[in-house]
């Protein structure tokens, strides 16, 4: 998560007031890009994957964790 952080804080800052201030919550957006990236599949799944950079943890394949 920390490289999607700086990532995502080097989108932000580009496209903010150099002068200004920014607060956000990296944490946030990565819980809620988690949550999309559980509902998805196909290409919507493989994009927020490399967006948010998840690698799939044998964990999650166990069968009483799918949504099938």
């Amino acid at each position: 998560m920390t490289r999607f952080s700086a990532k995502l804080f080097q989108e932000i800052i580009k496209s903010k007031n150099k002068n200004g201030n920014v607060v956000f919550s990296p944490f946030a957006v990565h819980a809620m890009l988690a949550l999309i990236y559980r509902a998805s599949e196909g290409e919507t799944l493989s994009e927020v994957q490399r967006v948010g950079e998840f690698n799939q943890h044998p964990v999650f394949s166990w069968p009483w964790t799918s949504s099938d």
